[in-house]
């Protein structure tokens, strides 16, 4: 996340100055346009305030994306933890197990996880579908009975002479798999970066408070200057 800082403005650089030849005492030229000094630096504290609370607004946005991804990949971790159990049910074969694309997304674009991914069927006991997440059943359209879109109950016969004896389970072709023995370090770095999360948002978040501070300041610098060039009229006014 991006490092919270000050707002730049030309008004702070320049824009008011000091009093020239045939401007009054007490004025200053400001935007071009001779006003007093009070008033002059009352604007440029409203104008921060301003700033300061378009920069605020930005950061409150950023925050929010940033819980976002902290929130996606605890769900991602408790995913993971329910596929080691659906593979310890179902007895998957070769230890496949099916992830959506977009677990597989997220753990390679934002945790920059090596998870080694492939296309392939995967055929296992139905009595392990209750342990699936609910993401990846709703991907692939899973039902209670353990039938996919896609998937095929075999009953007494086998499932590829090749594979083995493999009788009364289920088959899905072209699903997204990660093989068991990943899990773990999956989980791992799934933690570390949730973790990374956490103590980059605190830092985040204390640099965005120093904003709110100062535009809060900023706010009452201008609600000040202004109390008192309203008082300070108010005594010419009643002494004449």
């Amino acid at each position: 996340m991006s490092e919270v800082t000050p707002p730049t403005s030309p008004f702070y650089a320049g824009d008011v100055q000091a009093r020239t030849e045939g401007t009054e005492a007490g004025m200053v030229r400001f935007g071009g346009v001779t006003i007093s000094a009070t008033d002059a630096a009352e604007f440029v504290m409203m104008h921060r305030t301003q700033v300061m609370k378009k920069v605020g607004a930005d950061r409150t946005e950023l925050a929010q994306q940033h819980l976002e991804r902290i929130k996606t990949a605890r769900q991602y971790l408790t995913d993971l933890i329910d596929l080691k159990k659906f593979e310890g049910q179902a007895h998957s074969y070769h230890g496949r197990v099916p992830v959506t694309p977009d677990m597989i997304r997220f753990l390679k674009d934002e945790v920059g996880a090596s998870a080694g991914t492939d296309t392939n069927r995967v055929v296992y006991y139905g009595s392990g579908v209750k342990d699936l997440p609910q993401s990846v059943r709703d991907y692939y359209g899973f039902d209670n009975d353990g039938h996919g879109t896609g998937g095929d109950f075999k009953k007494e016969e086998t499932i590829g002479s090749k594979f083995g004896s493999v009788h009364n389970r289920f088959e899905m072709h072209g699903v997204t798999i990660i093989n068991k023995d990943d899990i773990d370090s999956l989980k791992e770095e799934m933690n570390n970066y949730i973790d990374q999360q956490h103590d980059s948002n605190n830092l985040f978040m204390t640099k965005f408070k120093s904003v709110i501070n100062a535009m809060n300041e900023a706010l009452e610098g201008a609600n000040s200057m202004a109390d008192k060039s309203h008082d300070t009229v108010k005594n010419l006014v009643s002494r004449w």
